[in-house]
């Protein structure tokens, strides 16, 4: 697992020795000083600080962060900052003079840090200069030397400015981007070096989304709101990547702790929950439900792993005492999880389709038509979720010892991609779950000798076993839904009872196709294939691609 802290951080910068620039892996710290002092840079450490690197750390790196915090709604007053050299033999044991713009990165994530509580790999290097008070950023020199260093010390995660869009390129010469282009080839195997073009970039690339869930929740800085535009400065989106959406990021850092099967973690967070939640003296709506949820659709192995999915009386205390008379019918799941009552469940979670209205203008329809069922919106709403919810789901092993835990797993698993997809199902216990999953699974092997071809591959596995199981049961009921999703848009956006409107639409397909029909369809009537535009359309999804290149020529 990889080290992280809070407010710490590294940093790569050079220091000349005679007439040779040296390259060097220092640490940088941050503290938030909220002591009364109105300075807003207080400096530690060994490190020499030129005077308008000073001025420019207050001014620029730290106006950045305080901008961010004040939208975050935390008040720290200053910093204090140190930087110490962790490679003395490059330096001959002589302090750092900072009179570069290389440490700008690494003081912002160590501040940043510092007052979210959130914290930073330790394996990890970054190095630019931060233009402006808005987070731009710029590229420095001695780029090659820097990732030499950092390779050197086993550093796995090499940040830097963009080369393509940097105005500061015009300062470097060709042979400096040569340099800059084979080093970073040379050690891209063994580490991974990583472009940015603002501080939101970086903080999208370094900070984990669940340690901010629980950073969020234990410094006071959760909340539940929309996320901000993420068309603004690259203030504005790292405010984003910090507040959007903190009660889905606090379900999945709950499911990630017991799918790792992290206790200290999931326990960690459930209590800060907890304690946010009675601080602010209100009822989380539906959470009983959602966490009984949650704890049926992990694999057996882990659910059955002992208080790894527990919640305390104590918890389950403090929760009521939040409770109103609309949350009592909630209240019954909590004190069933506390009571390690967890086989009975009512879980209704319900999908909100999204209705795309038409237009007077068949063009435009068409147009939407297309789009709604094309290859790439079909993932991006349909695929894309059930790729993810596969991905996230953690098995201990690929075989199971019997036929009642091959069933008890694919149960699970089911119940864990309905909650990741939204779908419409209730569930009361696993017995009844098990009546929807194994003939689902059955259905996905109906080609492969069905239900009994999976239990044999389970129990005897020869091409993956359990994890090749939950690949092919995924990928059915992904087909299974783009299908379904498809039909819906269509049935959505053609009134059957509009004839008019479905003859305009048949004809521009065929006007739209042109040669690329038969002959003896070019002139064909529209109101020919009029009742049959669904099927049409259906039939031009298949090969939506060609549709598509064609739609971006006409």
């Amino acid at each position: 697992m990889t080290p992280k802290a809070i407010g710490k951080t590294r940093a790569a910068l050079v220091v000349t020795t005679g007439t040779q620039a040296v390259a060097v892996i220092t640490e940088v710290t941050a503290q938030a000083i909220n002591d009364g002092n109105t300075e807003r840079l207080r400096i530690t450490g060994p490190a020499q600080w030129d005077t308008q690197i000073q001025q420019h750390i207050e001014e620029t790196v730290l106006e950045c962060v305080q901008r961010i915090l004040k939208k975050v709604n935390i008040t720290v007053n200053g910093f204090e900052i140190s930087i110490a050299n962790l490679n003395v033999s490059a330096t001959q044991n002589r302090p750092i003079a900072i009179s570069g713009f290389s440490a700008d990165l690494p003081i912002f994530l160590a501040a940043l840090s510092a007052a979210t509580q959130v914290p930073l790999p330790q394996n990890m290097v970054a190095t630019g200069h931060i233009a402006d008070p808005n987070g731009h950023t710029r590229l420095v020199h001695h780029l090659p030397e820097k990732i030499e260093a950092a390779a050197q010390q086993g550093i796995t995660h090499f940040i830097h400015p963009a080369l393509d869009t940097d105005p500061s390129l015009e300062n470097l010469t060709p042979r400096e981007l040569d340099r800059i282009r084979e080093k970073r080839f040379q050690h891209q195997n063994h580490m991974r070096i990583q472009s940015i073009h603002d501080i939101a970039d970086l903080i999208e690339t370094t900070i984990d989304p669940d340690d901010i869930a629980i950073a969020a929740l234990e410094t006071g800085y959760y909340q539940d709101q929309a996320s901000l535009s993420t068309n603004g400065t690259p203030i504005d989106k790292t405010v984003n990547l910090i507040l959007m959406d903190h009660r889905k990021r606090f379900w999945n850092t709950l499911e990630h702790a017991y799918l790792e099967g992290n206790t200290e973690r999931s326990r960690r967070t459930l209590e800060a929950f907890i304690t946010h939640q009675t601080y602010t003296g209100q009822y989380p709506k539906n959470f009983g439900a959602d966490l009984h949820s949650l704890i049926l659709s992990l694999p057996p192995l882990i659910r059955q792993k002992e208080n790894s999915t527990t919640l305390s009386v104590d918890q389950a205390s403090r929760i009521a005492q939040l409770a109103t008379h609309e949350n009592h019918d909630d209240l019954k799941h909590i004190f069933e999880i506390a009571a390690g009552k967890i086989s009975e469940s009512t879980w209704p979670i319900i999908k909100e389709m999204q209705t795309n209205q038409g237009t007077d203008d068949a063009d435009r329809l068409l147009n939407q038509i297309l789009f709604e069922i094309s290859d790439e919106n079909l993932a991006k709403e349909v695929g894309n979720h059930y790729d993810h919810a596969r991905n996230t789901y953690r098995l201990e092993k690929i075989t199971a010892e019997n036929e009642e835990e091959f069933h008890n797993t694919i149960t699970a698993f089911y119940l864990h991609l309905m909650r990741h997809l939204h779908h419409h199902i209730v569930v009361t216990d696993l017995e009844q779950a098990a009546t929807q999953a194994i003939p689902t699974l059955d259905q996905a092997y109906q080609n492969q000798g069905g239900i009994r071809a999976a239990t044999q591959e389970a129990l005897h596995p020869t091409h993956g076993g359990l994890r090749t199981i939950l690949d092919t049961l995924t990928n059915h009921l992904k087909h299974q839904h783009i299908h379904d999703y498809r039909t819906t848009r269509l049935t959505q956006a053609i009134n059957p009872l509009d004839h008019q409107l479905k003859i305009t639409l048949t004809k521009k397909i065929l006007d739209r196709l042109g040669d690329n029909l038969p002959g003896h369809l070019h002139n064909a009537p529209p109101e020919q294939y009029a009742n049959h535009l669904t099927e049409l359309l259906q039939t031009l999804a298949d090969n939506i691609g060609g549709i598509a290149a064609y739609l971006k020529r006409v």
